[in-house]
């Protein structure tokens, strides 16, 4: 028995196939295409946003900074006028141990501290016994700070009472009366004491776009410093330990990067895939990181 041939309705349907599948191919491969160019210009335009926020964040902390170190230096100032106009039965080493009293009891964050060096590179007043009473123009930051005499700098110093040099910051002025040069330093660990945290989370809050992309900060300990619903929280009230740790791992192990989780609907509790574009800022230990759910995408 001879086989059947296809009808005429089947080998006009297979010619169909045969002529239409190439253009679906195409079609299926340029949706593919564009739905990657889309999540790409996404993440793209997340990178971005954080990198301009990073800048920010970076360029305010630090004028918080200067703020903060400039008053304490004017003060010390104010304080150095007001003792020598007000005592005239003193000169010579009494009043400088009188000046000295007031200025290294003023708190600068929590270990800070005043001193006060003279145009020889003298150091007339230091809490470190060990250099108070020494010239050593030559040695940083003295030799930066008998340039410039006025304005802010960053260094690194080791005093006698300290086990290796350490990051710090500090702000200078002249007081020409008696050729001193007037300084208030605070070590940069210490630098989160010093954030007008208030103008930071405005800040961050200025760069969200909707519910579903926001910035937070978040330091090492996992602690929300900004967010803007659970500040003050932890990362590890949200994720069981190895999450945690994970995310963690991630944030701090790297300049920049991204990370990918799931984070619980407010309201309903349901976790969301979502993606977090972070980068690190070293000097104040934190993290900086914008989050988007992935179903917008």
């Amino acid at each position: 028995m001879k086989p059947r041939s296809p009808s005429v309705r089947r080998k006009l349907l297979y010619l169909v196939l045969a002529a239409t599948a190439p253009l679906v191919l195409a079609i299926t491969i340029a949706v593919v295409a564009m739905g990657f160019r889309i999540w790409r210009n996404s993440i793209s335009s997340i990178e971005d946003r954080t990198t301009m926020l990073h800048q920010a964040v970076d360029t305010t902390l630090r004028e918080s900074i200067v703020g903060y170190l400039t008053a304490k230096t004017e003060t010390a100032l104010t304080t150095i006028e007001m003792i020598e106009r007000t005592s005239d039965h003193l000169a010579g080493n009494p009043l400088i141990d009188l000046i000295a009293q007031h200025l290294l009891s003023t708190r600068v964050a929590r270990s800070g501290y005043i001193y006060v060096i003279d145009s020889d590179g003298h150091v007339v007043i230091h809490p470190d016994e060990e250099t108070q009473g020494r010239v050593i123009p030559e040695i940083e930051p003295i030799k930066t700070q008998l340039e410039m005499k006025n304005g802010y700098i960053e260094y690194t110093w080791q005093n006698s009472f300290e086990p290796l040099p350490l990051p710090k910051a500090l702000h200078m002025a002249e007081y020409s009366p008696r050729g001193w040069i007037v300084s208030a330093t605070a070590y940069r660990e210490e630098f989160v004491d010093l954030v007008d945290l208030s103008r930071l989370e405005n800040l961050v809050a200025a760069y969200a776009t909707d519910s579903t992309s926001y910035s937070v900060v978040v330091d090492r300990a996992g602690t929300f410093i900004v967010h803007p619903d659970y500040p003050g929280r932890v990362i590890q009230e949200f994720f069981d330990a190895p999450e945690s740790e994970r995310i963690m791992e991630l944030l701090f192990s790297a300049p920049a990067g991204q990370v990918r989780y799931s984070w619980p609907d407010a309201v309903t509790g349901e976790r969301h895939p979502k993606i977090l574009v972070f980068r690190y800022m070293p000097d104040f230990d934190w993290s900086i990181a914008t989050t988007i759910d992935m179903r917008t995408l």
